[in-house]
């Protein structure tokens, strides 16, 4: 009996001790790695205009939290709380003044990188003599921050179709989820989000339509709102409707896996925190018009942050046949769904030819949580609060019932007081057009008798 004890004690430590590792992992996975990024100038007006920005994207595609500044505005003893520090020079005739940066970094304990030229007292751990936009420079200075973060595990790549209504040709959509599906090409597609009207038929084809999608590999993202739709201006407001749009989703057995957003996003408050903060995965786009509502240096960092890079890029790289990875870091390929066949069609065959091997998002494990809903996956399997999602193999996206009414139909006793009344107003125009135009001959008349002799 004692014997019996003590072995259920061992095989329970050992499980326990079993489990531990993989928990610690996880724990220590969710701790982003802390940088501080110093730049002279952001080259505006120079080759080297954007390059500041791509930095930042491809540091949130490896995971850290960055904190951006101005080499003028660094003030001494802040850099000792990070981990890695970052020196942009873009202005290679300008020297740093900042006495605190210089005297800060020959203290520095963590890892130092230099890009361009100007080099200060102390030698970088990495060096970058000079870094541009462009793709091939982008891969360049992934694969040294990838070194230089110490980060093993290989890039992922993904297909992101983005730009995505429920006014969008969903016929279109549909055969090119079958394209892909056909050509064993996993997606994701990423919304647009509605927060008005869900209950109309349109919405409910869109939303069967993503159900389409899901069932043909495809993977959805929630798309964030645009900043000057009056919504998102608002914190409090852009937090609860887009908590609603989820749970909406979840509802209809749609499961948002993570946000597609620009960049600026991620640097901002109200932004992060009613916006982002749903979601543990997210694409990074570049800026088009950053509208802050509450700037902050610091950005949020993602469990999964993916590199986007658009479709137009891919027949620059040259790739090897046979190759399965075409970059280090989590990579999206984007492409914005138009309504024109031809050059969709075209778009599929650009990736099929690029023969990269891209994953199934699901595969990895992600996370969409708000009050009400906990959206997830693993291993390929999705979850909805709990439930796994089962996928209908032969779905009916055009499925949409005929019980829906825009207006209610006025009553039927009331339609034969409107035919008397539009029949009483029909008599009357025409009895009054009768008369005036009797009116008009005997005024002719007796016009002709008076003045015409």
């Amino acid at each position: 009996m004692q014997r019996k004890k003590v072995y259920k004690i061992g095989v329970l430590l050992l499980c326990w001790m079993l489990l531990l590792p993989s928990s610690l992992g996880h724990a220590a996975e969710r701790q982003p790695t802390r940088v501080l990024l110093l730049y002279d100038s952001l080259g505006i007006g120079t080759s080297r205009e954007g390059n500041v920005a791509v930095l930042q994207r491809l540091l949130a595609s490896y995971r850290t939290q960055v904190s951006i500044m101005s080499a003028d505005h660094y003030k001494k003893g802040s850099m000792q709380s990070y981990e890695k520090v970052i020196l942009v020079i873009n202005a290679s005739d300008l020297e740093i003044t900042n006495t605190g940066i210089h005297e800060d970094i020959e203290i520095f304990k963590g890892s130092y990188m230099h890009i361009g030229s100007n080099l200060l007292k102390r030698e970088p751990d990495a060096y970058v003599p000079s870094f541009e936009k462009g793709i091939a420079q982008e891969l360049a200075l992934a694969d040294a921050l990838k070194e230089w973060l110490g980060i093993e595990l290989p890039g992922q790549s993904y297909v992101v179709i983005k730009e995505l209504y429920p006014f969008s040709d969903l016929q279109l959509l549909t055969e090119m989820a079958d394209r892909l599906y056909e050509a064993g090409i996993p997606f994701i597609a990423s919304i647009r989000p509605v927060f008005d009207n869900t209950e109309f038929p349109a919405m409910k084809r869109y939303l069967n339509v993503l159900k389409y999608v899901q069932s043909r590999n495809g993977s959805i993202f929630v798309h964030a709102p645009a900043v000057l739709d009056g919504v998102s201006r608002n914190g409090d407001m852009l937090g609860t409707k887009m908590s609603g749009f989820i749970s909406m989703l979840a509802g209809e057995g749609v499961a948002p896996l993570g946000i597609g957003t620009e960049l600026f996003w991620s640097y901002d408050l109200q932004y992060a925190e009613h916006g982002l903060s749903f979601f543990d995965s997210a694409v990074l786009f570049p800026d088009k018009l950053p509208l802050y509502m509450e700037k902050t240096e610091t950005s949020m960092p993602f469990s999964s942050s993916l590199y986007s890079i658009p479709i137009s890029d891919l027949p620059k790289l040259e790739q090897k046949s046979g190759q399965s990875e075409a970059f280090p870091m989590d990579t999206a390929v984007t492409l914005d769904f138009i309504d024109d066949k031809e050059q969709l069609a075209a778009a599929v065959q650009v990736l099929i030819d690029s023969r990269i091997h891209y994953a199934d998002f699901k595969e990895s494990s992600h996370e969409v949580r708000n009050t009400q809903d906990v959206i997830s996956s693993s291993n390929g399997v999705v979850w909805i609060n709990d439930k796994m999602l089962h996928l209908d193999p032969n779905p009916n996206p055009d499925d949409v019932g005929d019980d829906y009414k825009y207006q209610p139909e006025v009553q039927q006793s009331l339609t034969g007081l409107f035919m008397i009344q539009n029949l009483i107003y029909i008599v009357i125009i025409i009895v009054s057009l009768v008369v005036f135009g009797a009116l008009l001959v005997v005024g002719r008349r007796l016009y002709k008798r008076k003045y015409m002799k």
